[in-house]
């Protein structure tokens, strides 16, 4: 427990779960009670033109991640264990592709 702030952007959607929850794991180790989880990441749409770019999104993502960079969408809040607390939850979009933005604090 020795630091206030872990800071993840768009790095647990090229992260397979297990790696996720390692990175999870170690981050709730270091943090002070009350130090604050802040993550970004690519996630689902929410409207219907930035959901058919999430779904072309996530089919070339199944027949070749390459060429996304290895992101796909997800929702983060899922991950985080009973340790947690969400503070913000929010999807901004640009270009119809969204993103999730997340702050945890550990209880």
């Amino acid at each position: 427990e020795s630091v206030d702030v872990v800071v993840s952007t768009y790095v647990l959607d090229i992260l397979s779960d297990d790696d996720i929850a390692s990175m999870l794991t170690e981050s709730y180790r270091v943090l002070k009670k009350g130090g604050v989880l802040c993550l970004s990441g690519l996630t689902y749409g929410q409207d219907f033109r930035s959901k058919i770019v999430a779904t072309g999104w996530a089919f070339i993502h199944f027949l070749n991640p390459a060429i996304v960079g290895g992101c796909r969408a997800q929702e983060l809040s899922p991950y985080l264990g009973p340790g947690w607390t969400v503070r913000e939850k929010v999807v901004v979009s640009g270009a119809k592709i969204c993103s999730e933005v997340l702050v945890a604090v550990k209880n």
